[in-house]
């Protein structure tokens, strides 16, 4: 650290530790297969930490210019907003594409019960 400068303290609330869980937790909570649920977690935990990196780096550049913070609030309470927000967009994409799956499955389903019906029972 500088002498006489302005810094910033990462301490465990900061990096997102409980935003983080709390989206591994509902994914791992959620059906479908391992793969794709470590790929939901780490795309989640990807998104998470961009906008966690916007927050420090728009936090600098406030300290810098004198920046008062919007509407009162600290920058956590604005990073916690914003990443429940996010993660209340991805539950929205992963649920379309969890229906979507399964939207497929069960179209295959009657499918294979229309050729069922077709070849047996219309005979």
């Amino acid at each position: 650290m500088l002498n006489n400068a302005n810094g910033i303290r990462m301490v465990y609330s900061c990096i997102g530790y409980g935003v983080m869980s709390f989206w591994a937790a509902f994914i791992i909570a959620n059906t479908g297969n391992m793969l794709k649920k470590i790929k939901w977690i780490l795309a989640g935990w990807f998104a998470i930490w961009c906008i966690n990196v916007l927050r420090i780096s728009l936090l600098i550049i406030s300290q810098d210019k004198h920046w008062p913070m919007p509407l009162g609030f600290d920058h956590h309470t604005w990073f916690n907003i914003f990443a429940y927000l996010l993660i209340l967009i991805m539950i929205y994409f992963f649920d379309r594409s969890s229906k979507k799956n399964r939207g497929l499955a069960t179209e295959g389903k009657i499918n294979k019960t229309q050729e069922f019906y077709n070849d047996n029972i219309r005979n």
